[in-house]
Protein backbone atom coordinates (compact mmCIF):
# COMPACT_ATOMS: atom_id res chain seq x y z
CA UNK A 1 0.00 0.00 0.00
CA UNK A 2 1.49 3.36 -0.97
CA UNK A 3 1.59 6.34 1.39
CA UNK A 4 -1.36 8.06 -0.29
CA UNK A 5 -3.65 5.09 0.36
CA UNK A 6 -2.47 4.94 3.97
CA UNK A 7 -3.21 8.64 4.32
CA UNK A 8 -6.74 8.28 2.96
CA UNK A 9 -7.34 5.25 5.15
CA UNK A 10 -6.20 7.14 8.22
CA UNK A 11 -8.16 10.35 7.70
CA UNK A 12 -11.04 9.72 5.34
CA UNK A 13 -13.88 8.11 7.21
CA UNK A 14 -17.11 6.95 5.55
CA UNK A 15 -19.11 9.35 7.73
CA UNK A 16 -16.70 12.16 8.43
CA UNK A 17 -19.41 14.66 9.37
CA UNK A 18 -18.16 16.43 12.43
CA UNK A 19 -19.13 19.15 14.87
CA UNK A 20 -17.09 22.30 15.28
CA UNK A 21 -15.51 21.04 18.50
CA UNK A 22 -13.26 18.57 16.67
CA UNK A 23 -11.83 21.02 14.14
CA UNK A 24 -8.72 21.50 16.29
CA UNK A 25 -7.89 17.80 15.95
CA UNK A 26 -8.12 18.00 12.16
CA UNK A 27 -5.92 21.12 12.22
CA UNK A 28 -3.41 19.28 14.40
CA UNK A 29 -3.36 16.42 11.85
CA UNK A 30 -2.78 18.92 9.03
CA UNK A 31 0.03 20.74 10.80
CA UNK A 32 1.85 17.72 12.16
CA UNK A 33 1.54 15.21 9.33
CA UNK A 34 4.83 13.68 8.26
CA UNK A 35 3.62 13.96 4.67
CA UNK A 36 3.89 17.06 2.51
CA UNK A 37 1.19 18.54 0.32
CA UNK A 38 -1.68 17.93 2.71
CA UNK A 39 -4.89 19.96 2.70
CA UNK A 40 -7.98 20.10 4.87
CA UNK A 41 -11.27 20.54 3.03
CA UNK A 42 -14.36 21.75 4.91
CA UNK A 43 -17.73 21.02 3.33
CA UNK A 44 -21.15 22.26 4.36
CA UNK A 45 -24.31 21.12 2.61
CA UNK A 46 -22.15 19.26 0.06
CA UNK A 47 -20.30 22.45 -0.92
CA UNK A 48 -16.64 23.14 -0.34
CA UNK A 49 -16.54 26.27 1.81
CA UNK A 50 -12.96 26.40 3.12
CA UNK A 51 -9.59 24.84 2.54
CA UNK A 52 -6.64 24.86 4.91
CA UNK A 53 -3.04 24.21 3.96
CA UNK A 54 0.21 23.87 5.82
CA UNK A 55 2.29 26.92 4.88
CA UNK A 56 5.44 24.84 4.45
CA UNK A 57 3.86 23.37 1.28
CA UNK A 58 3.03 26.59 -0.59
CA UNK A 59 6.46 27.02 -2.20
CA UNK A 60 5.73 23.92 -4.29
CA UNK A 61 2.52 25.36 -5.75
CA UNK A 62 2.29 26.45 -9.36
CA UNK A 63 0.16 29.41 -8.26
CA UNK A 64 2.35 31.89 -6.45
CA UNK A 65 0.76 33.53 -3.43
CA UNK A 66 2.34 36.76 -2.18
CA UNK A 67 2.83 35.44 1.37
CA UNK A 68 6.11 34.59 3.04
CA UNK A 69 5.41 31.06 4.28
CA UNK A 70 5.87 30.04 7.90
CA UNK A 71 7.74 26.77 7.42
CA UNK A 72 7.22 25.73 11.05
CA UNK A 73 3.57 24.73 10.71
CA UNK A 74 1.68 27.93 10.00
CA UNK A 75 -1.75 27.48 8.46
CA UNK A 76 -3.11 29.08 5.31
CA UNK A 77 -6.90 29.34 5.01
CA UNK A 78 -8.37 29.68 1.51
CA UNK A 79 -11.80 31.10 0.84
CA UNK A 80 -12.88 30.82 -2.79
CA UNK A 81 -15.73 32.70 -4.35
CA UNK A 82 -17.13 31.44 -7.63
CA UNK A 83 -20.50 31.42 -9.34
CA UNK A 84 -21.20 27.76 -8.59
CA UNK A 85 -21.36 28.27 -4.83
CA UNK A 86 -24.83 28.91 -3.44
CA UNK A 87 -25.24 32.48 -2.09
CA UNK A 88 -21.81 33.38 -3.49
CA UNK A 89 -22.49 37.12 -3.76
CA UNK A 90 -23.91 37.36 -0.24
CA UNK A 91 -21.03 35.30 1.15
CA UNK A 92 -18.49 37.57 -0.53
CA UNK A 93 -20.29 40.69 0.69
CA UNK A 94 -20.14 39.42 4.29
CA UNK A 95 -16.47 38.49 3.83
CA UNK A 96 -15.68 41.95 2.40
CA UNK A 97 -17.26 43.58 5.48
CA UNK A 98 -15.59 41.21 7.95
CA UNK A 99 -12.26 41.71 9.74
CA UNK A 100 -10.92 38.70 7.82
CA UNK A 101 -10.90 40.60 4.54
CA UNK A 102 -8.31 43.12 5.77
CA UNK A 103 -5.84 40.35 6.57
CA UNK A 104 -6.39 38.39 3.36
CA UNK A 105 -4.43 38.24 0.12
CA UNK A 106 -6.26 37.94 -3.22
CA UNK A 107 -5.29 35.43 -5.88
CA UNK A 108 -7.37 35.52 -9.08
CA UNK A 109 -7.46 32.45 -11.28
CA UNK A 110 -9.81 31.19 -14.02
CA UNK A 111 -13.36 30.76 -12.73
CA UNK A 112 -12.82 32.04 -9.19
CA UNK A 113 -11.17 34.44 -6.84
CA UNK A 114 -9.47 33.03 -3.79
CA UNK A 115 -8.54 34.90 -0.66
CA UNK A 116 -5.83 33.53 1.59
CA UNK A 117 -5.38 34.26 5.27
CA UNK A 118 -2.15 33.19 6.94
CA UNK A 119 -1.87 32.25 10.61
CA UNK A 120 1.56 31.68 12.16
CA UNK A 121 2.91 28.51 13.71
CA UNK A 122 2.86 30.29 17.07
CA UNK A 123 -0.97 30.08 17.09
CA UNK A 124 -2.40 27.00 18.77
CA UNK A 125 -4.60 24.50 16.95
CA UNK A 126 -7.52 25.62 19.13
CA UNK A 127 -6.96 29.29 18.24
CA UNK A 128 -6.91 28.48 14.52
CA UNK A 129 -10.03 26.32 14.93
CA UNK A 130 -11.69 29.34 16.57
CA UNK A 131 -10.73 31.49 13.54
CA UNK A 132 -12.23 28.84 11.23
CA UNK A 133 -15.43 28.81 13.32
CA UNK A 134 -15.64 32.60 13.13
CA UNK A 135 -15.18 32.59 9.35
CA UNK A 136 -17.87 29.93 8.98
CA UNK A 137 -20.22 31.87 11.29
CA UNK A 138 -19.64 35.35 9.88
CA UNK A 139 -19.05 34.73 6.17
CA UNK A 140 -21.14 31.64 5.45
CA UNK A 141 -23.71 32.00 8.28
CA UNK A 142 -23.01 28.42 9.41
CA UNK A 143 -23.82 28.11 13.10
CA UNK A 144 -22.07 26.01 15.72
CA UNK A 145 -24.71 23.28 15.65
CA UNK A 146 -24.22 22.60 11.93
CA UNK A 147 -22.65 19.41 10.69
CA UNK A 148 -19.61 19.68 8.48
CA UNK A 149 -17.74 17.15 6.42
CA UNK A 150 -14.00 17.56 6.99
CA UNK A 151 -11.32 15.70 5.07
CA UNK A 152 -7.55 15.85 5.43
CA UNK A 153 -5.98 14.56 2.23
CA UNK A 154 -3.07 14.87 -0.14
CA UNK A 155 -3.18 17.22 -3.11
Amino acid sequence: MNWLNRLFTKYRHPKSATKFNVLAQFIYDLRHSKYSKIQMDVYYDEQLVLQLFNQKDINSWELKIPIIPDKNGGVLIALSFNKEIIDNEQNFDRFFKSPFFKSSVLLSHPGAESYFIAYPSSMSDNAIAEKVKNILNQVYLIDDSAELAVYVRAF
